[in-house]
């Protein structure tokens, strides 16, 4: 048997609709997931007094649950370089992990938590002042480093470095290495006797530039110079010296757009989650923010929620609208789909669906991805693996006869022309969930062996020519 190791990469658009289907679904009392370095999925639920963390694998299945006793309840979550799981929150009560236990400072502190993939925990610290400190995000860096952020009252220590607030609440932000030595720290005052401000979110792009959101209520903020009066919502970006280039007032929340803690970047350009609140429906929308200020936006009209994840530049999100016949009634359809980076549809099927939201995903490949949200017929909020499958092409539609094995695989397929009168095949072509050629190679025999170990796991089509004859295989690469 020849052995043929495909090489040629080609890059085609193929237009086409897709085929959806649920992997798995099941009952979860949180939309808050993150997917690891390995695909395995984090669940966090808050429910208090206590939170909680799952991770299931690929199928669903549970790998283990850790539970948190201690009125504390988990804010963000981040994968690092080794697959460790990081996770920050707050507490009003002491709580144990292993040999470690933390105590809260004040009414309030933060806690830093770090676990193995295998659920040992590797380190756990909690920091604050003697009255009030919160944590709202966390973002590690490339280079391991965290920056988290949130809102502090009166003063705190971490590591030597002393973060001094006054009676009211600040934004704070803070970067250390992963030892929790501090690197530098920067916070907000207020120059009012009545108000507060706090940062919701913070990410970091490829060029050190920081973009944040923050929360005014009230008052006169000052951070480096820069001041807000208004309240509600502003997203800022900042330089590496930390100083505001430029703000842009996101709105009062209840009042028209408002943002979600849903901040990505790709490259040097930041996106966010809105919400639209009308009369008679609610829509999302998917915003971008380049370095210099300009704004594109991605409208999903009569949508209650909405997930979405940029990956390499391009934007996959998952989404359950309302198509209206009428002010009072209609139906819901759920719409799956890719954006380039400037927002512009690539490709999308809509589907009758189950009423609900979405909330948010991870993407495993082009063909999968995991999502979070609430009805779907599940009741409540659910977690579930869904995957396309491109109709660009007919799935395992045959004109010839040909054997493709093992399937699923691990990528190395025996490819067979079981056809008495075909003595070879022409070409053989690897079509992606989007129609897209990721491979074309011509071959000599009728009985070859293919190595697409180097592809993603997931979905693809084998297109077979043999003469003018023509057979498509959906592989499954796991």
């Amino acid at each position: 048997m020849k052995k043929i190791i495909l090489l040629i990469t080609l890059y085609l658009t193929i237009p086409g609709t897709f085929a959806q289907t649920w992997e798995w679904k099941q009952p979860e009392g949180s939309n808050n997931i993150l997917k690891d370095l390995s695909n395995n999925l984090y669940i966090f639920t808050n429910l208090s007094p206590n939170f909680s963390i799952k991770k299931v694998n690929q199928y669903g299945t549970t790998l283990w649950t850790k539970t948190v006793t201690g009125n504390a309840e988990v804010k963000a979550f981040k994968v690092d370089a080794s697959n460790n799981l990081v996770v920050v929150g707050n507490f009003t009560s002491a709580f144990s992990l292993g040999t470690y236990n933390l105590i809260p400072n004040g009414s309030q502190s933060f806690f830093i938590l770090k676990f193995s993939p295998s659920a040992i925990t590797l380190d756990a610290k909690a920091y604050g002042s003697t009255t009030t400190t919160f944590v709202s995000d966390l973002y590690i860096t490339p280079a391991g480093d965290y920056i988290i952020g949130g809102g502090i009252k009166d003063s705190f220590n971490v590591n030597g470095l002393t973060i001094t607030g006054d009676s009211l609440v600040n934004i704070f932000i803070l970067k250390m290495d992963a030892l929790h030595n501090p690197i530098w720290c920067e916070k907000s005052t207020m120059y009012t006797a009545s108000g507060g401000s706090w940062l919701q979110e913070v990410v970091e792009t490829a060029s050190g530039k920081m973009y944040a959101s923050i929360m005014m209520f009230g008052g006169l903020v000052d951070y480096k110079g820069f001041q807000f009066s208004y309240s509600g919502q502003y997203l800022i970006q900042l330089d590496s010296a930390r100083n505001i280039t430029w703000s842009k007032y996101l709105g009062y929340p209840g009042g028209s757009f408002e943002i979600s803690s849903d901040i990505q970047t790709s490259s040097d350009t930041v996106y966010l989650k809105e919400y639209l609140d009308a009369p008679h429906f609610q829509s999302c929308r998917i915003q971008i923010w380049t370095e210099s200020g300009v704004e594109f936006n991605k409208l999903f009209p009569n949508s209650y929620g909405l997930g979405y994840e940029v990956v390499a530049g391009q934007v996959y999100y998952a989404v359950l609208a309302q198509q209206y016949t009428s002010v009072t009634s209609g139906y819901q359809y759920r719409k799956i789909g890719t954006l380039t980076p400037t927002l512009s549809e690539i490709s999308s099927d809509s589907v009758v669906s189950s009423f609900g939201t979405y909330n948010s995903i991870q993407v495993v490949n082009s063909s999968s991805m995991y999502i979070a949200g609430v009805g779907e017929g599940m009741g409540g909020s659910f977690v579930g693996k869904f995957s396309t499958v491109s109709t660009a092409v007919d799935t395992d539609s045959e004109q010839i006869n040909v054997s493709v094995f093992p399937n699923p695989s691990d990528g190395k397929l025996n490819l067979r022309l079981d056809e008495p009168s075909a003595t070879k095949i022409n070409y053989i072509s690897v079509l992606d969930c989007y129609g897209k050629c990721l491979r074309k190679q011509n071959l000599i025999y009728a009985d070859q062996q293919i190595d697409l170990s180097d592809l993603a796991k997931g979905v693809y089509i084998l297109e077979v020519l043999s003469g003018d004859k023509k057979s498509n295989k959906k592989i499954i690469l796991n």
